[in-house]
């Protein structure tokens, strides 16, 4: 039970919460995931409204484990996104290595971006994704509608991250610009939820839908 308590000290935003009520949550870091991938998968024909995903935003990569371990207790689908820093120092990309053990795949503070059954990992984070997948259809593509959402939201500088991230989602939609990246997750989350076939994964032999115990949380 102090397992349990400690656990549920860490939920503490109401998206954390919500996810109990949900058929599958996507943990995320940050706060852009949560504003732009509803948008962008409801382009692919993925409502999260209507299929009863939630998306929640852990704050921080350190929490994302926790997360993960808290819905898993409880039966609830989950599927993990996470970057993996490239770029930044090795000192900075600690907690991957825990990530990764939680997942079951090689321990490392830089794991390569991949898109598996249960998770996938981002090339530097999610900003620097999106730019990589629109970098083959117009080199400035990205870095314009960034100019475009700033000036359309009067934000100045590099701040509100989201709000960003979602204005560039929005006119991606508009214009019918489908990211690589999104695309094989929403692929993925159908399967999770048994809208389509899903094809076996051969980056984990983790039963990521079998039951947890209080035992088997290492708290």
């Amino acid at each position: 039970m102090q397992k349990l308590r400690a656990f549920l000290r860490n939920v503490r935003t109401t998206e954390m919460a919500e996810a109990f009520y949900s058929r599958l949550v996507i943990i995320v870091e940050g706060a852009s995931e949560r504003e732009a991938l509803p948008l962008l998968c409801a382009a692919l024909g993925l409502k999260f409204d209507s299929e009863g995903i939630s998306v929640a935003a852990s704050g921080g990569k350190t929490v994302i484990d926790t997360l993960l371990q808290l819905y898993q207790a409880h039966g609830i689908k989950t599927y993990v996104i996470f970057d993996n820093d490239k770029g930044k120092t090795t000192d900075e990309r600690a907690y991957n290595k825990v990530i990764c053990r939680v997942l079951e795949i090689s321990e490392t503070d830089l794991p390569a971006p991949q898109i598996s059954d249960h998770y996938a990992i981002l090339d530097g984070n999610w900003e620097q994704q999106v730019q990589a997948d629109l970098a083959s259809i117009d080199p400035n593509l990205y870095l314009n509608l960034v100019v475009e959402a700033r000036a359309a939201l009067g934000i100045k500088g590099n701040k509100n991250k989201p709000l960003v991230a979602r204005y560039v989602a929005e006119q991606l939609v508009a214009r019918n610009v489908t990211l690589p990246f999104i695309k094989n997750i929403t692929e993925k989350l159908k399967q999770r939820l048994g809208l389509i076939k899903t094809q076996p994964d051969k980056n984990s032999d983790f039963d990521f839908d079998e039951d947890i115990t209080d035992e088997d949380i290492p708290f």
